[in-house]
């Protein structure tokens, strides 16, 4: 018998050594694999160590890099979390896990994926470039220069942040730190000539002077164009590569270099599981050791059961739970449904009637268990008591009872403050029926919105469209998604559910509305403008719903003027939206005032028949100096003015335009024009004189300067107008006469 325990000593010291070489040479195959983008073969060696042990942390690690790799989010995640549970102070796993969750923008979990990321190790590049975006983007640079910092200390090529920094450095009137910052950006594309210029540039017009001229104008160099990666990627791929080459093995995170201390778990895990089997055996040997010098021993546990089939329930109760506790290792239904109900009568409390419901439910008697449950409600209160009544919903809706579950999920709601985070926790584990009744998977949903946890909404939202066979409810619940990811400004996920519903059912009006608004608040103009225009071709009796979306959406447009532009240039091609057009045209010219935009409207009244609104427009282009599209207008005019020869508004504002231009002879026709129909008007009659002189004229200049006269009440004034000499006594003489013959 000794001999056969030390054999088994022996093999199982064999076995684990064997089991955990194996585990090693697979993980280090497949990193090779990895390292070298073999992504196939690395994910077979990864998927084998696993199979060779089930506790292989480093392999559910790299499967959760690959799968991010292959897009497979679902699978990435599921893997990372494995690896964690394994061991749950990985901070890499914790990186990536967040790297993943910010990508889909659910900036929550992302938030807290990082909070323990950097928790378990304090230079996580990746949670620290996270928290100084972070505090980057909302304005918090002190914050954002510590993440930074730090981060430049751990890689001080990454060039995002040494831009980044420079543009703190501006913000805090730094220019010769920004200047200093950008330059270390430039030499990290030191074939772009763009970047090197602007930095040239910059660092001339530091050197140069320190006025405040030199120093906007370097501002606004460096803002001007796009100094993004982007325009320079393949370049920074090049110069990169080549200095982290050598460094490729510390880019590759393994949990053995971050976290030494739990390093070694999964192989620690295995032995405890292969002494458990060599005890195990050494139990059975004994015991087989042991039977054969006594057969009477055999039957030593026999009794035991016959203990349980005869009950007495006048034992003390702990006896009973003992007794129960072997009924549930014998799996004797009878014994468990006796002993539970003998227990619960003799001493009625919370505990007794959670775990009487506990071992009925593990026999499959979900009825039986529910009353033992709704038991313990009564005495119960706060967050046990919630988690009885969603234990209870759960149930119910095992047995496919619906109406059970709403009554106590009535109940939940009229607890006066329930705890709504163990809520949507347990809501999340629930059964996939709950997905199937719609009532009450609404009424949960429109409680936990009314809390106020949009992203727990969203995820839960989402598991029912994921679960719902019926067509109705999925268009029901996708409507509330959308709605409930616009409030949160996830608009592209909005715009793309918008576009499924749309594929099957293409002549609703809604959701053709709620689209266009989600790309308006996106900012996806040519998206927007495309189902704008599908909309006003599928909706003829519609076409003003269009319209009100983008004022409704007005702050987004104003916030982007091309969209704005080719949103109004849709619409400026329907015959039927004129004066629609035109008041969004108005909105255009309010937030963006300038000769462009009002050239703008100007087209737009043009061409859609309001031609004497667009001329009266010219009035700002006019007092503005406006000149750039003058010929243009004057082309207008005088197209305008062969149909309507006596228009003298119209003749003005040609004179005026002619006149700017410098087309003097041209402009004093028209003015004396006027003059014929006006020879009182002021302003025609100074046009006139003013003309007459620059084209000496000196017959007109004493004929319209005397006619002015008139309109001058004191000698100082005319002396003024006509440009008289003051100390000339014959000048002023002549000219007091000419006033008297003038009044």
């Amino acid at each position: 018998m000794k001999k056969i325990i030390i054999l088994i000593f022996v093999f199982a010291f064999l076995t684990v050594s064997v089991i955990c070489e194996s585990v090693d040479a697979l993980i280090n195959k497949g990193i090779e694999s990895y390292q070298s983008d073999e992504l196939s073969k690395a994910k077979d060696y990864f998927q084998e160590a696993i199979k060779v042990s089930s506790y292989s942390v480093d392999a559910y690690y790299y499967l959760g890099l690959i799968f991010m790799e292959e897009g497979d989010l679902s699978s990435a995640e599921l893997n990372l979390k494995k690896a964690l549970k394994i061991d749950p102070k990985w901070s890499a796993a914790y990186e990536k896990l967040g790297s993943l969750y910010n990508d889909q923008g659910d900036f929550s979990e992302a938030q807290d994926m990082f909070e323990k990321a950097i928790k378990f190790n304090p230079d996580s590049e990746g949670a620290l470039k996270f928290f100084g975006d972070k505090a980057y983007q909302r304005g918090d640079f002190e914050k954002a220069k510590n993440y930074y910092f730090k981060l430049k200390d751990l890689s001080e090529s990454d060039p995002e942040i040494t831009k980044k920094l420079g543009f703190i450095a501006i913000s805090e009137n730094d220019y010769h730190k920004a200047l200093s910052y950008f330059s270390q950006y430039s030499g990290l594309f030191p074939f772009n000539k763009d970047i090197s210029n602007r930095v040239f540039l910059l660092k001339l017009a530091l050197d140069k002077s320190k006025e405040a001229a030199d120093i906007e104008k370097a501002k606004k160099l460096l803002y001007s164009g796009d100094l993004s990666e982007e325009n320079v990627k393949d370049i920074f791929k090049k110069e990169i590569a080549e200095t982290s080459e050598n460094n490729v093995n510390q880019n590759i995170p393994r949990r053995i270099d971050d976290n030494k201390d739990s390093s070694n778990i999964g192989k620690i895990l295995l032995w405890v599981f292969i002494l458990g089997v060599i005890i195990a055996g050494v139990v059975v040997g004994y015991l087989v050791f042991i039977g054969r010098k006594n057969k009477e021993s055999q039957e030593q546990d026999v009794p035991k059961k016959m203990k349980i089939k005869k009950i007495d329930s006048n034992k003390d109760i702990s006896e009973l739970k003992s007794l129960l506790v072997e009924a549930q290792t014998l799996n004797d239904t009878d014994a468990i449904k006796k002993l539970v109900k003998i227990i619960c009568e003799k001493e009625e409390t919370a505990e007794n009637f959670i775990k009487a419901g506990k071992a009925i439910k593990e026999i499959g008697d979900i009825e039986n268990s529910i009353s033992y449950y709704e038991k313990a409600l009564n005495h119960l209160k706060g967050d046990e008591y919630l988690d009885v009544l969603l234990l209870l919903m759960a149930l119910s809706l095992d047995i496919s009872k619906p109406e059970k579950a709403l009554t106590y999920f009535t109940r939940i709601k009229s607890m006066r403050s329930p705890n709504i985070h163990l809520l949507i926790q347990k809501i999340q584990d629930f059964p996939k029926n709950l997905y199937k009744d719609k009532n009450l998977f609404s009424q949960i949903i429109d409680f936990i919105e009314e809390k106020g946890d949009h992203a727990k909404v969203i995820s839960i939202l989402e598991k029912f469209i994921e679960h719902s066979d019926e067509e109705s409810d999925i268009h029901d619940i996708r409507i509330k998604l959308v709605e409930i990811l616009k409030i949160e400004n996830l608009n592209r996920k909005a715009a793309n559910i918008y576009e499924d519903m749309i594929r099957e059912h293409p002549r609703n009006l809604n959701l053709y509305v709620g689209l266009v608004e989600a790309y308006l608040k996106y900012k996806e103009s040519q998206k927007a403008c495309d189902y704008i225009e599908k909309g006003l071709r599928g909706f003829p009796d519609q076409k003003d719903t269009f319209i009100n979306i983008c004022l409704d959406n007005m702050n987004s447009l104003r916030s982007d003027r091309n969209m704005f532009l080719k949103v109004l240039e849709v619409f400026s091609q329907d015959d039927d939206l004129k004066k629609d057009t035109k008041v969004l045209f108005q909105n255009f010219i309010e937030e963006f005032n300038d000769e462009e935009a009002n050239k703008n409207f100007y087209d737009f009244l043009m061409k859609a028949g309001f031609e004497l609104e667009s001329f009266e427009l010219l009035d700002d282009f006019l007092k503005r100096g406006w000149l750039k599209y003058a010929t243009r207008f004057l082309d207008d005019l005088n197209n305008y003015l062969k149909r309507e020869p006596d228009d003298l508004p119209k003749i003005k504002r040609m004179a005026t335009i002619l006149s700017n231009l410098g087309r003097n002879a041209e402009a004093f026709i028209l003015y004396k024009k006027v003059f014929e129909f006006e020879p009182a008007n002021p302003d025609i009659l100074f046009n006139l004189y003013k003309i007459s002189g620059v084209l000496n004229r000196e017959e007109d200049i004493v004929f319209y300067g005397k006619k002015l006269l008139f309109f001058k009440e004191t000698l100082s004034e005319a002396i003024k107008l006509l440009n008289i000499d003051p100390n000339s006594n014959k000048e002023l003489e002549e000219l007091e006469i000419d006033m008297l013959i003038a009044l």
